[in-house]
């Protein structure tokens, strides 16, 4: 769980989709801080499922937005 000091002063939120039920559990904590951008990212460990998932997740809630690992992809360290 998040500290309420932190919901006040982040500029931003990176939340990581592993299930879906991550993005659910803070709807609530989203809908107080409307001009704070929401960055959905995949798990990494399991993208061949998350990604998908994150996608999904998008197209229902169009005003966040997708936060890949890229060096992952491209394999830097």
């Amino acid at each position: 769980p998040v500290k309420p000091l932190m919901w006040q002063r982040a500029n931003e939120i990176k939340l990581v989709i592993s299930t879906g039920q991550e993005l659910r559990f803070y709807q609530e904590q989203f809908a107080k801080i409307p001009s704070t951008p929401v960055f959905l990212q995949p798990e990494w460990g399991g993208q061949e499922r998350t990604l998908p998932l994150t996608l999904k997740l998008l197209r229902h809630f169009p005003q966040y937005r997708l936060s890949v690992q890229l060096h992952k992809y491209i394999q830097v360290p």
